[in-house]
């Protein structure tokens, strides 16, 4: 988990920026996402391919998001706020499209 937690970390720079460029289109008109947003965004996409490629188990995939998130100080409250806005589900689903799908996704998480 600590491993995974650190692979997240490294690639944090790559993550914003993928979701700075996703939220510039019309949907987000109100700019571009807060870091809590992007953390969220990034690991609950990262869980859900996990899931969706058998990789790991949902139980396990969930609790690395967590871990991951309260590592940089997201708190379930935020979390689960980020999680209620209606463009979460779009800008998640976007992040995983625009990294090439769940499979590649995952492959790039392995490296």
């Amino acid at each position: 988990m600590v491993a995974f937690a650190r692979v997240m970390q490294s690639r944090l720079p790559v993550m914003l920026a993928s979701l700075i460029v996703i939220s510039s289109g019309p949907s987000t008109a109100q700019g571009d996402p807060d870091p809590s947003t992007v953390l969220v965004t990034v690991a609950q996409a990262n869980a859900i391919c996990l899931i969706e490629t058998e990789t790991l188990p949902a139980e396990q995939a969930m609790a690395i998001a967590k871990a991951f998130l309260t590592q940089q100080g997201i708190t379930a409250t935020r979390s689960n706020a980020v999680q209620r806005n209606q463009d979460f589900n779009t800008l998640m689903l976007t992040y995983i499209q625009q990294r090439g799908g769940c499979e590649q996704l995952v492959q790039e998480l392995k490296q």
